[in-house]
């Protein structure tokens, strides 16, 4: 490992309507150029750029981990009370994941408060397979928490975030952009990594790619909110830090916490997704019934038998299968049985050629273009 490699989890693009200036092709660049291997994508609210983030990436061997920094309401909405948002950084550690987090997504842009596509924390806990979470910027809720000394609730939020994710998809988030209210937090979320045994991760909220596209930036969230650059009272970044840093700059920064940096690249490679490359992925259930010719021509329920007995499914779980032979029965085995299940098929030891066949070819019909025909299963 290349000393002070690092991984961007917290980064957003011109997708981030008004609020982000990064073209994901530089963002790609860059990455490349500081030997980075991954990057998160984490629009605010939206997972809209992700094809073009997936190909810019892609193309430079670059792994795209897609995520999404989502407007969470911690409390119960009261029509006609202020109602307090907090973000929070979602990462999709599997296709399950990633699915989970595009129904976050569909769902929050429905339900909109303060012009904000906004998710309460009964989905967040619904949709919550195959994510991993950050605690978010200093917007986040135990950050909130912890700036304004409302200790024991922050405690109160964490261990919420815990009941739901564990202490293997939740991470404590770091930020430092010479702001000494982050200052102030992030002695609190430490002093929580160690009372609770949680892992911390920087982050650096990238808004821009140089640090030169500070001042366009502010204008443009001026444009955003119909103010002027001379309105004092106006809301601003108050630093020219939100920059495109290298590994270097960010291990000095947090220098005195390296596992910080270190975990970046723990994340980066939990987050594995083979999406659809043919068909659109939003397409992905009319994708499916296109290839129910497929699925008959290539075995049908007996195919579907083979699967579950490669992956050491229970008689009780074919039951709920073993009837299905419609074309919407066989889009249901697609999203409930072969979703998100790659750690299932790393754990398979039995090395039979029937075995790999059969998981091929039902990851072929599925959509994903995953070929584990070379693989050592």
């Amino acid at each position: 490992m290349r000393k002070h490699q690092f991984v961007h989890l917290h980064v957003h693009s011109d997708y981030s309507l008004m609020n982000g200036m990064c073209k994901l092709a530089k963002l790609a660049a860059m990455t490349k150029k500081y030997n980075m291997p991954a990057m998160a994508l984490t629009d605010h609210g939206t997972i809209d750029g992700i094809k073009s983030f997936i190909e810019n990436f892609q193309e430079l061997g670059v792994k795209p981990i897609i995520g999404c920094e989502v407007y969470l309401m911690p409390t119960a909405y009261h029509a006609g009370q202020h109602n307090r948002l907090c973000h929070l950084t979602l990462l999709a550690k599997n296709y399950r994941g990633y699915k989970n987090l595009r129904k976050l997504v569909a769902s929050a842009t429905q339900h909109r408060l303060y012009c904000k596509p906004v998710i309460d924390k009964k989905l967040l806990a619904n949709y919550s397979s195959g994510l991993i979470v950050l605690s978010g910027c200093i917007k986040g809720e135990i950050s909130s928490l912890l700036l304004d000394e409302r200790i024991t609730e922050a405690k109160q939020a964490l261990r919420y975030y815990l009941n739901i994710f564990g202490r293997e998809k939740f991470y404590l988030e770091l930020t430092d952009h010479g702001l000494s209210i982050q200052k102030k937090v992030n002695k609190g979320l430490i002093a929580f990594s160690k009372e609770f045994d949680i892992k911390v991760v920087a982050t650096n909220d990238v808004h821009y790619v140089d640090k030169d596209d500070a001042k366009a930036q502010d204008l443009l969230r001026c444009i955003k909110n119909g103010i002027t650059i001379l309105d004092k009272s106006r809301y601003s970044f108050d630093s020219d830090e939100f920059y495109f840093k290298s590994g270097e700059e960010l291990a000095i920064i947090f220098s005195s916490i390296p596992e910080a940096i270190s975990n970046t690249l723990l994340i980066a490679e939990q987050c594995n997704i083979s999406l659809p490359l043919v068909n659109e992925d939003i397409q992905q259930r009319s994708g499916s019934l296109n290839n129910y010719n497929s699925y008959q021509q290539f075995g049908g329920i007996s195919l579907m038998k083979t699967i579950f007995k490669a992956m050491g499914k229970s008689p009780h779980a074919w039951s709920r299968y073993q009837k299905l032979t419609t074309k919407e029965s066989y889009c249901e085995i697609c999203d409930n049985l072969l979703d998100g299940n790659s750690s299932e098929l790393e754990q398979i030891t039995d090395k039979q050629i029937w075995i790999k066949e059969a998981l091929y070819y039902a990851n072929c019909l599925n959509g994903l273009n995953k070929s584990i025909k070379g693989s050592n299963i």
